[in-house]
């Protein structure tokens, strides 16, 4: 009787062991196949914890996309939520926008088509191969463009006088002045002549190219008048100084003009702003520096 039962508590004790053997085994084809097909819930409970602790966040590549404005303007906006705070560079036809990825994840930036869409634009996002991207912006058979262009880390202001306007007049328009597309639009309807605005300025303070542009939307049938313009070397003031005069190190200011008829021409002009004499005033007429960007001339 003793052997016979002890020949049973052994078939139990191998049954069981057998038993382990293939819940060992059945764990760990799951483990197995988990890490084949990514499906972590194919794991035991402390195992897919784990699993999912060490997975990696899957970050979805930006979404950029282009869309056309009103006065020859392209409208270019970022989706990359994983990539908030991240440097962003826009390059346009030699022209190099450094921006930033805001907060939320998004980024939206005018481009000012003053070489026209032909160019397309290339976006470079930290992280992220470079994208090349279309552009289109509406009116831009209906409109003149007149941009000033510069490298120099100084402010330049870009003055319009529509239709011999002298300072401070409605038809001066400045980054202080600047007016928009809707109130150039809606005054020409008033008095039937074109109008302008300006369509992009700039403090001279952010990397990249420094740019500040005047579009001005043409009046059907309209055949004389003439658009001048100044440019004020604003770093240096009415009073040169500091680095700004002299043999400073931005005492003189190179720049280039652009101008872009509706038809599509584009012409391009290099210039340069001598320098001054630190410590003495310079007047209204000599901060004008008129001549240093073509007339808008508007006969047909």
């Amino acid at each position: 009787m003793a052997a016979e039962a002890e020949r049973v508590r052994n078939a139990e004790n191998a049954l069981k062991r057998r038993a382990a053997d293939v819940e060992i085994l059945v764990e760990e084809s799951k483990k197995k196949r988990a890490a084949e097909t990514g499906n972590t819930a194919a794991l035991p409970g402390a195992e897919q914890q784990k699993s999912l602790a060490s997975e990696p966040t899957k970050c979805p590549t930006p979404v950029i996309q282009s869309r056309p404005l009103a006065g020859g303007i392209a409208m270019v906006e970022i989706s990359a939520p994983c990539q908030v705070g991240k440097p962003v560079v826009i390059h346009y036809e030699g022209l190099a926008s450094n921006l930033t990825i805001g907060t939320d994840g998004n980024l939206s930036a005018a481009l000012d088509l003053i070489f026209g869409p032909e160019p397309g634009a290339m976006v470079e996002i930290e992280g992220f191969a470079p994208a090349k991207i279309s552009l289109a912006g509406l009116d831009l058979d209906k409109v003149s463009k007149t941009a000033v262009l510069w490298t120099s880390p100084v402010n330049v202001d870009l003055h319009a006088f529509e239709y011999a306007s002298i300072a401070g007049a409605p038809g001066h328009l400045w980054q202080g002045n600047p007016s928009a597309s809707a109130d150039a639009s809606a005054q020409s309807k008033a008095d039937g002549l074109g109008h302008g605005f300006i369509s992009r300025s700039d403090d001279g303070q952010r990397a990249g190219s420094k740019v500040e542009v005047y579009t001005f939307l043409h009046s059907p049938g309209q055949t004389r008048g003439v658009v001048t313009f100044g440019l004020d070397f604003e770093s240096r003031g009415a009073t040169p100084e500091g680095e700004n005069c002299g043999d400073g190190s931005n005492a003189q200011l190179a720049f280039e003009t652009v101008v872009r008829s509706p038809n599509g021409s584009i012409r391009r002009e290099s210039g340069i702003i001598p320098s001054a004499k630190c410590g003495v005033p310079l007047s209204a007429a000599a901060r004008r520096n008129a001549g240093a960007i073509p007339d808008l001339r508007l006969n047909r």
